[in-house]
């Protein structure tokens, strides 16, 4: 499923941001394909919940069974970025296939992400923002990395 990325940081400016497994954004709408999303995934840190075996009827009795879970998921990482929105893109059509941001430059040094303006008409959308965001003046350098704790 297809996602809408918006970028909304008033004091970026002209700055790169950088989303960590997604690419470098500037202010604007983009889409995010299931491949980029998955991309993303697969770069954030993932863990063991694993265990021993203690089953003594078990052949495996008493070894290590890894169970790796994986990292968080575009939708629940934008939860923790600040001036970041992600919906989820539902519905009919391909999602856009917009030539810039809002506007109209393409983002530096991203060549995986798609930027488009907005989703095509019968397509629903379910948003997660970060609400819990500090607001006020914030000193952003090259390539920004407004990227949340795990």
């Amino acid at each position: 499923m297809p996602y809408k990325l918006t970028v909304d940081v008033p004091n970026l400016g002209s700055q790169d941001l950088e989303i960590p497994g997604l690419g470098l954004f500037q202010n604007g709408t983009y889409d995010i394909t299931d491949e980029q999303a998955a991309s993303f995934q697969s770069s954030q840190p993932s863990y063991d919940e694993g265990g021993y075996d203690q089953d003594p009827k078990s052949p495996y009795f008493g070894s290590y069974i890894p169970k790796i879970v994986p990292g968080r998921d575009l939708m629940t990482a934008a939860e923790t970025m600040h001036g970041i929105t992600v919906e989820e893109v539902t519905g009919g059509g391909s999602g856009g296939s917009g030539s810039g941001d809002s506007t109209g430059t393409p983002p530096t040094g991203t060549e995986t992400v798609d930027p488009t303006g907005s989703a095509s008409d019968g397509e629903s959308s379910s948003t997660t923002t970060n609400t819990n965001s500090p607001v006020g003046n914030v000193s952003l350098g090259p390539a920004a990395n407004l990227m949340g704790g795990n």
